[in-house]
């Protein structure tokens, strides 16, 4: 969890000055956000960056969450090909 807010918030603060250089709007369903955020007086780029800091450390948690739980799913035989996979999966013997 801790890795997918770190990975979350710098994200945030490298994406930000892009899309507000890239006039805030992305396309995407948080450009809602933006558009909220700068209804209530913040400026474009404050509402990219807070946009980007509300949002992106939640996508970023539940993504790696996933490939976790993916990971785990893998077969020991598969896992053991790799340099230090049982490890990294937890799936070492003690």
């Amino acid at each position: 969890m801790v890795g997918g807010v770190t990975c979350g918030i710098i994200s945030a603060l490298i994406s930000a000055p892009i899309t507000a250089y890239l006039g805030g709007v992305t396309g995407s369903g948080t450009d809602i956000l933006v558009a909220a955020f700068q209804k209530a007086g913040s400026d474009l780029q404050t509402a990219v960056l807070q946009q980007g800091l509300l949002s992106d450390p939640i996508d970023k948690t539940i993504t790696y969450f996933i490939v976790f739980l993916l990971l785990q799913t893998l077969p020991r035989r598969f896992v053991a090909r790799f340099p230090q996979g049982e490890k990294t999966t937890g799936l070492e013997s003690a």
